[in-house]
């Protein structure tokens, strides 16, 4: 449970780690001890993800263990538990996506075995030696699907007969196992088994251990991670292996029991500090969670909350400030777009710097009239559209959208050069507070929350409430470092600038007395590309124009009708080039009862992984 939380986690925060997520969901392994003492076992499992197939590493010895001399350290692990040889029986697979006991008996598509086999084969097993055991490589390919493996064999030799009874100490795995098993089930069947049975597991403190009947253990162990050694002790009847030649000829159950007793006093001692550990760390987060929607609180109110305006009236007429268009798209947006680029070419024809000319339908021609009382973004500007800033030059719209196609790479970093400037020039005015130290201390606080319900679940702890703060810890992370404040300042500009937008916005519904003068209209319709309602805008001028006269001294409505109609292409060719050049750049780029700790004393194990 605890591992799929987790991984609905990664799902919900890291995407692409999730999905990558492979392992084996269901393990089954069937043990049999038989009348002379051998293991005969089944295994089936359900692998998930990519792979070629699978390599299982079976080992029926230990060649660490010390020589068995019948003291009670020998019952902690010896050569005694040693097997003597294994035999592979049969290799075989299904598809099937889960998996029970009852599929141990049916027969799926058999493997032939082979010298040597290839990445991609099918069907096919090879087989190899070494000093404990084989290892057994089945090739059965998936591609981010699921296969179901199963194999037999038989361990010989491993069951031992004492004077008082007989004992099976299994290594199940070693550390050798490279795959993540989700949920792993051990039976050990002990035929015609009467009157003595105890078993204990070793292994990780979740798994445990129950006697399901009188001639059967059952074992099990959920979210056992790789490289994790497991094994199981089982004392029986000596009849159950009546023919067996194994044996230690001392009194074994009374040095097994005290092996088991201090086995299970340190694992209940380590249960005991893991509880203190969970009781410790789920306090800490708690008041972490109470923490965490104060320091929200403070945030907001310190730094957070804008500050009371001066200026409280629905409307603004007048232009609050002479700065450009790219710097009241900076205070609205915190950053500069390409809005502010086209409305910063418009303010350049309003104010007699450029000449606006229409030589074609939906192509403008501009001719460079002025280069006095400029700003350093403007002369970036002008650096960007034409080859030389002097008096006289040109250029027409299309030969701006046959520059992005050209030279995409300098088009783009010409740009990004004048939002550079525009952004310097738009942060001297001071709109925006930094509170840079306050933003690292309040994140900091969130990854800690966030750490300690990681560490919650991995302990067994309370799921749910692990999983809000998790949830919470990255909300309130993203808050913390994105609130911004604006200064007094830049508060009571913004607030003014909101309102010119609001009076452009309803500039249709205005009684004429109302309107400012129409000389100010192509000033208007400058700011409205960067505030973001221009072409509602120019649809209501041009309506209202038709009410005036073209009489009216220093004002030509043909001139704005082009005026505005240009401001709309501009825009469009501006949103367009960047887009290509962006494009193109892109792609030439090539960018039961509990377990004991400590499994792995006995004969046997192994592990293995896909391949």
């Amino acid at each position: 449970m605890k591992k799929k939380i987790i991984l609905f986690l990664c799902l919900f925060l890291f995407p692409s780690f999730a999905l990558a997520k492979e392992g084996i969901k269901e393990y089954i392994y069937d043990a049999t001890v038989e009348p002379n003492g051998d293991v005969s076992v089944q295994e089936l499992f359900v692998l998930e993800g990519e792979f070629n197939g699978f390599e299982r590493i079976l080992n029926y010895r230990n060649s660490n263990t010390q020589v068995f001399d019948g003291s009670i350290r020998s019952f902690e692990g010896s050569d005694i538990y040693n097997g003597d040889d294994i035999t592979v029986q049969k290799i075989q697979s299904f598809d099937l996506d889960s998996i029970t006991v009852d599929d141990l008996s049916k027969t799926g598509n058999i493997f032939s075995k082979v010298n040597s086999a290839s990445k991609g084969e099918v069907g096919v097993y090879t087989l190899s030696t070494h000093t404990n055991g084989v290892s057994v490589k089945m090739f059965n390919p998936s591609n981010y699907g699921r296969r179901a493996f199963y194999l037999s064999y038989v361990i010989k030799n491993m069951a031992i007969r004492h004077l008082d009874v007989s004992e099976l100490g299994f290594n199940i795995f070693s550390d050798e196992l490279t795959e993540d098993v989700a949920k792993f089930e051990f039976y050990l069947h002990l035929p015609n088994n009467k009157t003595e049975l105890r078993a204990w597991g070793h292994g990780p403190l979740n798994g445990y251990t129950k006697n399901i009947d009188q001639t059967t253990v059952y074992l099990r162990v959920d979210d056992l991670a790789a490289h994790t050694s497991i094994d199981l002790r089982a004392v029986f009847d000596l009849d159950v292996i009546s023919s067996s030649t194994k044996e230690s000829n001392v009194e074994a159950l009374p040095s097994i029991l005290k092996v088991e007793t201090i086995r299970a006093d340190e694992a209940n001692k380590q249960r005991e500090r893991q509880k203190l550990i969970l009781a410790i760390v789920t306090t800490i987060r708690r008041l972490w969670l109470v923490g965490l929607f104060g320091f929200a609180f403070y945030c907001y109110k310190k730094y957070d909350k804008e500050y009371k305006s001066d200026f409280s009236g629905d409307y603004y007429r007048d232009f609050p400030k002479e700065y450009g268009p790219e710097v009241v798209g900076y205070l609205f947006r915190k950053y500069i777009n390409e809005d502010d680029f086209s409305a910063s070419i418009l303010s350049l024809i309003q104010r007699k710097k450029l000449k606006l000319e229409e030589i074609a339908k939906k192509d403008y021609e501009l001719t460079l009239l002025a280069t006095d009382q400029i700003t350093k973004q403007e002369e970036s500007l002008l650096s960007f559209m034409f080859e030389k800033v002097e008096v006289g030059q040109t250029v027409t719209l299309t030969e701006l959208k046959k520059q992005a196609k050209k030279n995409p790479e300098s088009y783009y970093n010409d740009y990004q050069a004048w939002k550079s400037t525009a952004t310097k020039a738009a942060r001297k005015e001071n709109f925006f507070e930094q509170h840079y130290g306050i933003k690292v201390l309040l994140f900091t606080y969130c990854i800690f929350g966030f750490v300690l319900s990681i560490v919650e679940l991995s302990l067994e702890g309370q799921i749910l409430e692990s999983v809000i703060s998790i949830i919470l810890s990255v909300l309130f992370s993203i808050y913390f470092l994105a609130f911004n404040r604006r200064t007094k300042v830049g508060n009571d500009d913004f607030q003014k600038w909101k309102a010119l937008k609001k009076f452009m916005i309803d500039f249709g519904t205005m009684d004429d007395k109302e309107l400012p003068e129409i000389y100010l209209w192509e000033k208007y319709l400058v700011y409205a590309v960067s505030l973001g309602c221009a072409k509602k805008l120019a649809k209501t001028m041009k309506i209202k124009m038709q009410a005036y006269q073209s009489n009216i001294v220093g004002f030509d409505p043909i001139n704005f009708i082009i005026f505005s109609d240009f401001s709309h292409q501009v825009n469009n060719t501006v949103h367009s080039s960047i887009s290509a050049a962006q494009t193109q750049m892109s792609s030439s780029s090539g960018y039961g009862g509990g377990f004991s700790s400590g499994g792995g004393s006995f004969g046997g194990g192994g592990g293995g992984g896909r391949f």
